[in-house]
């Protein structure tokens, strides 16, 4: 009979055999560090926000929050952030990695095309700011009246050094527990968020899904349809639609 080692993750129980746990003695792990590997729990995928009223609700309850103290001017960087990155859809730490200067001329106007290098794929990734995202962030800098250009686009309060990613998930799940958002947000979603809505707002277009896959760097359209989870959706329709 195979020895089981169970690690108990919230409600989850993560079955490992005694061959897993020898590798991972192997490997230098210690058995009170295998038995507490939170990050042995089954990953749940985040979803975009597939309702544009919900969308309309996330706006109005970032620009709803007073300024105070406390909330020194956060809500307007954290409405700035929202809006861009539903329309561009970059990684989290890409997002957070921009400098000013990525966006904006020495002139201190937008620039017609965005270029960065993305961190995870090495790739150039190119974009255009739409001209409600340049609002939400001219209001933003608006806040920063003496910002450099080479300084981060968006900053903590506390270090004023680049907004972390931790801090910017903490940021929407609140946001979302607050708003009563049903779907599983974290950072990630407002990238899937992006390319679900432009499909959906494109979905007539057979061939669209080439724009989305390319605008994500994807290497194929099966990734792309399986990142947005529509795959999951269509097949889900097939089994309890199609019946025979």
């Amino acid at each position: 009979m195979t020895n089981i080692l169970t690690v108990k993750t919230n409600s989850n129980i993560i079955p490992m055999t005694s061959a897993t746990v020898n590798q991972l003695h192997k490997a230098g792990f210690t058995r009170s560090q295998i038995v507490k590997m939170k990050h042995l729990s089954p990953h749940t995928a985040v979803d975009p926000i597939k309702s544009l009223d919900e969308i309309q609700k996330i706006k109005e309850y970032f620009t709803a929050q007073k300024t105070t103290y406390r909330n020194n001017n956060l809500n307007i960087r954290n409405n700035a952030i929202f809006i861009l990155n539903i329309n561009i859809g970059l990684r989290a730490s890409d997002l957070l990695n921009l400098h000013i200067y990525d966006i904006i001329n020495s002139n201190l106007t937008f620039k017609d095309e965005c270029i960065i290098i993305e961190s995870k794929t090495g790739k150039n990734k190119t974009f255009n700011i739409c001209s409600n995202a340049q609002e939400a962030i001219a209001i933003y800098l608006k806040t920063r009246p003496n910002f450099k250009l080479d300084e981060y686009l968006f900053i903590s309060k506390k270090t004023n050094d680049k907004m972390t990613v931790r801090a910017l998930n903490y940021v929407l799940t609140k946001m979302a527990k607050d708003v009563g958002l049903s779907e599983h947000i974290a950072s990630h979603s407002l990238r899937k968020t992006m390319g679900y809505q432009k499909l959906m707002k494109h979905k007539e277009d057979v061939y669209f899904i080439s724009t989305i896959q390319e605008m994500y760097n994807h290497s194929s359209q099966k990734t792309t349809l399986r990142y947005l989870g529509i795959n999951k959706k269509v097949k889900k329709d097939v089994y309890l639609n199609d019946q025979l």
